[in-house]
């Protein structure tokens, strides 16, 4: 899914989730965040695996004119990610035909 709207930099910075990716859309969308290009953007970033933080910039929480932005922003903590592996662990298990969720002994 691409944008006109989007220009070449963030539009090959979206398919390729990373810390360096968040900070290329984050430097950008600081001054384009109009609701169209957040809500553009959004749709995007729900594809991203959740374990990829998404700290939002210093100014964004300093500044008021900044807060729709927050929206874009995924605050990752440590104990947030248990769920998430423990789920790729699960479905790689059953993948292999097996039902072991433990290390072996």
């Amino acid at each position: 899914m691409t944008s006109p709207s989007l220009p070449p930099h963030i539009v090959a910075a979206l398919p390729t989730p990373s810390q360096r990716s968040w900070e290329t859309i984050a430097d950008w969308v600081g001054g384009n965040g109009d609701a169209t290009t957040i809500r553009l953007l959004k749709q995007h970033l729900v594809a991203w695996p959740k374990e990829i933080p998404r700290q939002p910039p210093k100014q964004w929480l300093d500044d008021v004119a900044y807060k729709p932005l927050l929206a874009l922003a995924l605050n990752v903590t440590e104990v947030s990610t248990y769920g998430i592996y423990e789920k790729k662990i699960i479905e790689t298990c059953r993948r292999q035909g097996s039902d072991r969720r433990h290390l072996p002994d």
